[in-house]
C-alpha cells in the first residue's frame, strides 16, 4: 500500500510550485496557463478558459492565447501550434514569444485567410513565423514570410 506524508499533502500549491519551480518553468503547457491568466488581467478581460478561447474581452470579445517558448527552426522561425480547433471559436489571437520578446495581436479572419497557416500532413494547422528577412526569387511567398508581415502589421506596443 502507498503511504503519503500528511505534510506533503497539506503543502499548499503556490509553495509547492515554488520549491519545484526548477522543473515547472520548462514545462510550456504551465507556462501557458500563467501566460492565459497574465495576458486577461494584463488587457483588462475575464479569463475563462473556454473551448476555442481563454479570455473574454468587454471589447475584443473571445480571445485565445498562444504562445511559444522555444525556436521551431533554430534561429529562423517561431511556431504557434494547434489552431485548428480555434476556427471559428474566438474574435482574436493574441500570440507571445517568449524568444522574440514580442507580442502580436490578429484578428481571427486575418489569420485564417489563404496563404498564412502553415498546414501539416495530418491536417493540423500552426502560425510559424519566420524572424529573419527571406529573400526569395519566387512570385509566391511561403506561408513563414506571410506570417512574418501579419505579426509585424499586429505587434503589440510595450509600453
Amino acid at each position: 500500500m502507498i503511504a503519503l506524508e500528511e505534510s506533503a499533502l497539506l503543502e499548499s500549491d503556490l509553495n509547492f510550485a515554488l520549491r519545484n519551480w526548477h522543473l515547472l518553468e520548462s514545462d510550456s503547457t504551465f507556462r501557458a496557463k500563467i501566460w492565459e491568466r497574465k495576458f486577461a488581467e494584463l488587457i483588462g478581460g475575464e479569463f475563462v478558459d473556454q473551448a476555442g478561447y481563454d479570455i473574454l474581452h468587454p471589447v475584443y470579445g473571445r480571445v485565445e492565447v498562444k504562445t511559444s517558448f522555444s525556436w521551431h527552426v533554430k534561429g529562423s522561425t517561431v511556431a504557434f501550434e494547434a489552431l485548428k480547433s480555434k476556427h471559428g471559436k474566438c474574435d482574436y489571437f493574441l500570440f507571445y514569444s517568449d524568444i522574440l520578446k514580442q507580442t502580436a495581436f490578429i484578428k481571427h479572419d486575418d489569420l485564417f485567410r489563404d496563404g498564412v497557416l502553415y498546414k501539416y500532413p495530418n491536417g493540423s494547422l500552426a502560425f510559424r513565423v519566420k524572424v529573419k528577412e527571406l529573400k526569395l526569387n519566387v512570385k509566391k511567398k511561403s506561408c513563414a514570410v506571410v506570417a512574418r508581415e501579419l505579426w509585424d502589421k499586429n505587434l503589440v506596443q510595450l509600453i
